[in-house]
């Protein structure tokens, strides 16, 4: 089943003109999880891309040009994906771009096609496995900043050791890499790393074995609903140390598993655009594109909102990439990624450095984009400070 959504007429601010026919639509193709295991969040990426064009198109579209929207549910679905890329690439008349899902499974599967096919492809996946693709353009944090972000602000506490514990999954794997590797280059020491099943309901076990090691804080990362029994089985086990936590779980709606009590010393790293009173957070282009995906969502956001925020600015990173190249051929917007900058940028919110030094696929997001901060609940999709 395909959602279209057909581009309005808007006056604006498009800049320059595009070496592709004159008049014509830019045209997005988009994949999402819109059924099975995922839709929930599959929902969340659908407004925020309905919520990027309609704005976009009432600014006067990307280099004048009004943006056509096309959506299919993949349910998550690599081979789904596969195939619908396949589709849409072999017709006669390709899009200018094509959105590539939620997942970075999803990701992988469009992106060979998607490069062979010479079409610029955006979305809010972010892993190592899509390295090996140019072309492709997001407004995700890597993992990698995530993790550096997480041991600054612990080693700003002035903590000095830490145990690590992370989801046993890809994820998590990655995390334990990444604090391994850059622990030092911030003064810490790790005494002990465990790893946690998503599914686990008791994590008693894992937290007694890094208590041994007499760490200054706990470090924790995994986007599941496990962090409910981490922060359980912290309290009791009667281990009062401080713990942290990467932007993994500012994405997760975890303040609704636990008790007040359970979140007390319990500091989240997320990016400073998804806290609530944060100066990015409050920009007039934050506030255009959460009114947008609210209206888009149909009701107030009732979940972290990263995942739709995400896809909402990859899509606003293709629009300048583009006008900045003049043409949305793929190979050359995406060269004009490291023209941009925040200050040319109106609508887009997130990373201070964009594709500053050797970043490709992904804006850098320095140590300076983050924010650390003990959760009360979430607000319209924001974090909001305990107080």
């Amino acid at each position: 089943m395909s959602l279209v959504a057909l581009a309005g007429c808007g006056g604006g601010d498009g800049s320059g003109s595009d070496s592709d026919t004159a008049n014509a639509a830019f045209e997005i193709y988009a994949v999402a999880p819109l059924s099975g295991a995922i839709a929930a969040s599959g929902a969340q990426v659908k407004a925020g891309i309905e919520a990027a064009v309609a704005v976009i198109n009432d600014k006067g579209g990307i280099n004048g040009k009004q943006v056509n929207l096309t959506i299919d549910d993949d349910a998550g679905d690599p081979t789904q994906v596969a195939a619908r890329m396949q589709q849409v690439l072999q017709s006669d008349s390709k899009p200018d771009l094509i959105f590539t899902g939620l997942t970075s499974t999803e990701a992988v599967a469009a992106l060979p096609l998607t490069n062979q096919a010479g079409v610029l492809a955006a979305g809010p996946a972010a892993s190592s496995e899509m390295e090996q693709f140019d072309q492709y353009l997001s407004a995700t944090p890597l993992a990698v900043d995530a993790s550096k972000a997480a041991l600054k602000a612990v080693a700003d506490s002035g903590a000095k050791t830490i145990g690590v514990l992370v989801v046993d999954n890809v994820s998590g794997a990655s995390a334990a890499g990444d604090f391994n590797r850059f622990a030092a280059d911030y003064g810490l020491s790790i005494t002990g790393s465990e790893k946690i099943a998503p599914t686990a309901t008791d994590a008693s076990a894992q937290l007694e074995r890094l208590r041994s090691g007499d760490p200054d804080v706990l470090l924790y990362s995994g986007f599941s609903p496990v962090v409910g029994p981490v922060l359980q089985g912290k309290l009791k086990i009667g281990w009062d140390v401080p713990a942290f936590a990467d932007q993994t779980v500012g994405a997760f709606p975890y303040t609704s598993l636990v008790s007040p009590a359970e979140l007390k010393g319990f500091t989240v790293v997320a990016p400073s655009y998804v806290v609530k009173g944060s100066e990015s957070a409050n920009t007039e282009a934050m506030r255009t594109a959460v009114a947008a995906i609210e209206k888009a969502y149909g009701k107030d956001f009732d979940a972290p909102i990263q995942a739709a925020i995400h896809s909402y600015m990859s899509i606003v990173l293709v629009k300048y990439a583009v006008e900045a190249a003049g043409t949305s051929e793929a190979k050359v917007a995406w060269d004009a990624r490291k023209q941009l900058t925040p200050q040319r940028m109106p609508l887009y919110v997130g990373s201070s450095a964009l594709f500053q030094g050797e970043a490709l696929n992904w804006a850098v997001f320095p140590p300076a984009d983050w924010s650390a901060v003990v959760a009360a609940n979430f607000e319209h999709g924001f974090i909001v400070p305990m107080s």
